[in-house]
């Protein structure tokens, strides 16, 4: 009798309440998100980008236009005329970062 009721404790300790600390568990993607590097992306915009546009207004212009999916494809896949650009994630996100702070959107 002794040994059974010690496993149903500790069958009920094992399977008792959740913890409070759950931060592991309850982890958004917020907390493992990485800024932007505005200066990359600059550096990056600066080299591959204003070859072409440094006299096309169409990036100011269409730029606030476009969600961050869209300038994603442009960016990638290009549009018209412009080449895809094949940035790694980094740099692509930095891209966008820098894009958005100079023409918003």
């Amino acid at each position: 009798m002794r040994k059974y009721v010690l496993l149903v404790l500790v069958g009920l300790i094992a399977c008792g309440e959740k913890s409070d600390d759950t931060s592991a568990v309850d982890a958004t993607p917020e907390d493992d998100a990485v800024e932007a590097d505005l200066v990359n992306g600059q550096v990056v915009h600066d080299e591959r980008c204003m070859a072409c546009h440094a006299g096309n207004p169409d990036m100011a212009t269409n730029t606030p236009s476009l969600n961050d999916a869209e300038l994603e494809s442009v960016i990638q896949n290009g549009s018209g005329s412009m080449p895809g650009q094949g940035l790694d994630e980094t740099d692509l996100r930095d891209v966008i970062a820098y894009l958005r702070d100079v023409y918003g959107g």
